[in-house]
């Protein structure tokens, strides 16, 4: 058991890295970020077990000892793998399932935005190089600028007229 452990420690390790190495590939980088906390676990049992064992019969327990130690270890790093790349995988793959035969909202089509039922993109902005349109009907918003502001406060009928244009 003792060699097992070993073994299973070190795959863990692998695996854990070829998981976040192949985090866009679908279901695989998963399937293998997700192993390796697994692979860790059994071997950690296993090295225990082993060391039990070795420890009751009175004999050699240094293998098991040391794959119990490089599963735990083992175990931190395949785990951190399995929260970040294996959930990201699975999330990633799990859309790109979902939307099969459908435009990702993020995408670009022919310079118009694809975006989700119910959402609508923003309206484009007016191309500033154009020529203003002679039959468009003008701008209620735009204000004359020759017109009184209506928000001023009223004019003091005791104060001096400005001075215009400032003295030298």
């Amino acid at each position: 058991m003792g060699p097992a452990s070993i073994v299973l420690g070190v795959l863990s390790v692998i695996f854990a890295f070829a998981g976040a190495m192949l985090t866009p590939v679908p279901y695989l980088g998963a399937a293998l970020s997700f192993l390796s906390p697994v692979l860790a676990l059994v071997g950690g049992v296993l090295g225990g077990v082993g060391y039990s064992r070795a420890k009751e019969e009175g004999s050699e327990s240094g293998v098991p000892l040391a794959g119990m130690i490089v599963s735990i270890i083992a175990f931190f790093p395949a785990f951190f793998v399995a929260l970040t790349c294996g959930v990201c995988n699975s999330v990633c793959s799990t859309g790109a399932v979902n939307s099969a035969g459908s435009s990702p909202y993020w995408l670009l089509d022919g310079g118009n935005v694809t975006v989700s039922p119910g959402i609508t993109p923003p309206p484009a902005p007016p191309d500033p190089n154009l020529p203003p349109d002679p039959t468009a009907a003008p701008d209620p918003s735009a204000a004359d600028p020759s017109a009184p502001d209506p928000n001023a406060p009223p004019a003091d009928p005791n104060a001096p007229p400005p001075a215009f244009p400032p003295p030298p």
